[in-house]
């Protein structure tokens, strides 16, 4: 007996599937059944069903799971259970299912990733998860739908329909009800119009709906429920978390950090403290709940200089932002519904793409209750005068804020959060900054801020300070007086720490430091920073900067409780850089300084599980000393330039689970027994010559995904064609089902396997 889980986000097409395979696999069971249970089930109804679907008679005393667990007891049996929310559901429904030896299937689906692994037991092997459609298929699949035909589309609509595509991002449902609303609008057109006119105007009109969320879109009703039920199924704490994300972002700016987002909830008063566990970890269990349900998604992996971001698929944004106004939970005012007569007074408030010359609502309302704001690209926003209440507001991509406005609302003293991200029109925070007494998160990122005032070390309550890509080139020394301060963020290169920095004792994320900044002095204290747990320093690559570099690093390897350190500085360096620090519990390096071998150092990390690391061939040699580090899951490594002969790697990496290799031509060979662990690797190809492709593919035990990625530019060299099918060709002879991704589309190897059309189980 084997059960597999399907799961995915609503409107995937997990029901789809189970019922296209339950379909063509019935004849070959005797006895089969396909109950939905929901999140609010009737256990007793959904024995009922599969008594009637299995034709089982109970005797009149008999629980019904009794029944049809003697009944399938010696039976080769199929079951569907359609739409599992809950693990107590399963608990009940898995003791109907009697474990045999006739080869019996039971299919689940579901939308939380903890329910399949739990009705798996945990083999990850029997998880069919659902991907999002690539563009090439979600294109194919809208064209048909919308014009009957992919060749029946008008050029000139290829901007519209990429817009569409992108707000569907890959989910069948979405990309089907839009398209088959849009072909409705086109044959309903007036006679002089034509179907390019038609088409634009009826988008238009849904792309401002989906913006807005003023209404619910007519002809759109099933999909807003498919989406709905993600939110609908959370418990009450994630819902709120949820719908906080949806008042910082748009259907164009719905990207965001991980950190930031935390932070935000904690200042909002939506985490506390549960028993031993912080309010900061307590809030990262429920972001990453949210990921394992499916309703948050990672964008991509963070490259050498970038950081990972995540999103809420445009839909979803859309159907929370519906749900925040049914309920009166949120007010959102923008140019495109500022006809709508919003709440008297509201208590959280979003206002986005306000422009100069108009108004953005707010003179409608009473916002002396208000308690949180956000402000996204506007020209012009509002008077902070009156706003005793506020607790957080969030200005971001707005022109229209200015030094005044910054002193006003330096008066709202029980302001707990501020941001001001992307105000170029914003140059100084005044002295009255140590007036919010309350404040705990600062953030001026993007900002023409060159001075940070003396007054800041009033803020006693101030746990996070966020001044990166500003022109504030030295932090006061006031800074050291903030006992809560957990997060301190300045720029990448000619920032100085103020003196005494080893009494930042609560401090545990700094950076980024400059080698270039230091001093005797300052070094000796960055070493004292025994709390610091992520950091970043910036070093340079001329001689007499190799000193100061291996001073820093020595310096940061006295910080016992480090666990994240990033290196930056685009340099080549042959030496160890430096020859020994000591980073006893470090989890992840990230290291952009070119190096012409392995540093030996790097080979002590123990505890290291992710490393991401920028060779020349030479370095290649050492690779021997990667392959011994006893934690390491994941590995990045960038080569620069041709490789002269292929990398061959043999044994070692004995946990490694992601391996990413970005090179002119992924010349790289796996022989039989390397990398045992490895589930996914990821190839980046430039315009590199034939006949260096990767081989030994298949030896990779544990693959269940290769991602071959290069520029459009280079799609017709022979290199990255000749790579694509020698990929393609071992994927398929893979003993494991591959998932291939070439440049994001999507390909599955082996196909499933049919005879005369029909699935057969395995």
């Amino acid at each position: 007996m084997k059960i597999v889980s399907i799961v995915g986000s609503g409107g995937l097409g997990k029901t789809a599937l189970a019922n296209l395979v339950f379909r063509q696999l019935r004849p070959q069971f005797d006895s089969c059944a396909f109950v939905s249970v929901s999140s609010m089930p009737d256990m007793e109804g959904i024995f009922d069903q599969m008594l009637r679907q299995l034709n089982v008679e109970k005797n009149h005393n008999e629980e019904a799971k009794d029944a049809i667990r003697d009944f399938l007891r010696n039976k080769r049996y199929l079951i569907i259970v359609n739409d599992l929310w809950r693990k107590e559901d399963w608990h009940i429904l898995s003791r109907s299912l009697p474990v045999n030896s006739c080869g019996s299937r039971v299919i689940v689906t579901t939308r939380v990733n903890d329910i399949a692994k739990t009705c798996c037991s945990g083999q990850d092997e029997l998880i069919c998860e659902i991907k999002h459609l690539d563009h090439l298929n979600s294109k194919k699949l809208f064209l048909q739908r919308c014009f009957g035909s992919e060749a029946s589309c008008p050029d000139a609509l290829a901007r519209e329909v990429g817009e569409i595509l992108e707000i569907c991002g890959g989910i069948p449902s979405a990309i089907i009800s839009i398209a088959s609303l849009l072909n409705s609008k086109i044959a309903a057109r007036k006679p002089w119009q034509d179907v390019v006119y038609a088409f634009c105007s009826a988008w238009n009109e849904m792309a401002s709906s989906l913006d807005s969320a003023q209404e619910r879109i007519s002809g759109l009703e099933d999909l807003i429920k498919v989406f709905s039920l993600s939110y609908e199924n959370l418990p009450s704490t994630l819902k709120t978390c949820l719908l906080c994300i949806a008042t910082s972002t748009t259907v164009k700016y719905q990207k965001f950090r991980r950190g930031d987002t935390v932070r935000k909830w904690i200042t909002e008063g939506f985490i506390s403290e549960v028993g031993w566990r912080s309010s900061e970890e307590v809030a990262n269990q429920c972001f990453d709940d949210l990921v394992g349900s499916k309703v948050i998604q990672p964008v991509e992996r963070p490259t050498f200089y970038g950081k990972g971001m995540y999103e809420v698929n445009s839909m979803m944004l859309y159907v929370l932002r519906l749900i925040s106004r049914e309920e009166n939970l949120v007010t959102f005012l923008s140019d495109l519904d500022i006809s709508e007569t919003p709440a008297a007074r509201p208590v959280f408030l979003s206002i986005r793409h306000c422009g100069s010359d108009s108004s953005n609502g707010t003179e409608r309302l009473d916002l002396s209750h208000v308690r949180s704001i956000t402000i996204i690209h506007c020209d012009k926003v509002f008077s902070f005068k009156h706003l005793g209440y506020l607790r957080v507001l969030n200005v971001e991509d707005c022109d229209g804020l200015d030094d005044t406005d910054v002193q006003h609302i330096c008066r709202l003293i029980l302001l707990k959060h501020l941001s001001l991200k992307e105000t170029p029109q914003v140059t100084r925070i005044p002295p009255q900054i140590g007036n919010l007494r309350h404040l705990e998160t600062l953030e001026i990122e993007l900002t023409q801020i060159s001075v940070l005032p003396p007054q800041i070390g009033k803020l006693q309550n101030l746990e996070t300070l966020d001044v990166r890509l500003t022109r504030v080139k030295e932090l006061p020394k006031e800074l050291i007086q903030l006992p809560k301060l957990a997060n301190l963020h300045f720029g990448h290169t000619g920032v100085r720490l103020p003196a005494g920095s080893d009494r930042f004792k609560s401090v545990k994320v700094l950076g980024t430091i400059d080698s270039r900044e230091c001093s005797a002095s300052t070094l000796q204290e960055i070493g004292g920073m025994t709390g610091l747990i992520k950091a970043e320093v910036m070093l340079y690559g001329e001689p007499a900067d190799t000193p100061k570099n291996d001073n820093l690093l020595s310096c940061m390897g006295k910080c016992t409780s480090l666990r994240s350190l990033i290196v930056h500085g685009d340099f080549i360096t042959s030496d160890d850089l430096p020859s020994y620090p000591n980073f006893p519990l470090l989890e992840e390096l990230k290291v952009a300084p070119r190096f012409v071998k392995i540093p030996g150092w790097i080979g002590h990390l123990s505890r290291l599980k992710k490393l991401e690391i920028r060779l020349f061939e030479q370095g290649l040699n050492d690779l021997k000393i990667l392959g011994g580090l006893p934690s390491l899951t994941s590995l990045a490594i960038q080569l620069f330039g041709d490789p002269r002969k292929q990398v061959t790697i043999t044994s070692g990496f004995a946990r490694l689970e992601f391996f990413a290799f970005d090179c002119y031509a992924p010349w790289v060979k796996f022989e039989q027994g390397a990398m045992p662990s490895l589930r996914h690797i990821e190839l980046t190809h430039y315009s590199g010559p034939a006949g260096k492709t990767p081989a030994g593919i298949i030896y990779l035990e544990s693959l269940q995904k290769v991602t071959l990625i290069y520029s459009s530019h280079c799609s017709s060299c022979a290199g990255v064609i000749e790579t694509v099918a020698v990929m393609r060709k071992e994927a398929a002879s893979h003993a494991n089902r591959i998932v291939l991704s070439v440049n994001g589309d999507v390909e599955i190897f082996p196909s499933i396997s049919s005879v005369d059309g029909k699935i057969t189980t395995t």
